[in-house]
């Protein structure tokens, strides 16, 4: 742990920012992956109707 405490002095804007960019593209995939589940949901209930 010592190590990482060290090291976060050295994180630049730019990696903050990297990081941040990494975060949102996975939400990003995470929203489409549930929203393709959503949509299969749906248009199997409406295939059952």
């Amino acid at each position: 742990m010592d190590e990482i405490g060290r090291l976060i002095d050295y994180i630049t804007p730019e990696d903050t920012k990297k990081i941040d960019n990494t975060v949102e593209q996975d939400q990003i995939k995470v929203d489409n992956a549930i929203a393709a589940f959503e949509a299969a949901k749906e248009r199997e209930n409406q295939r059952q109707m």
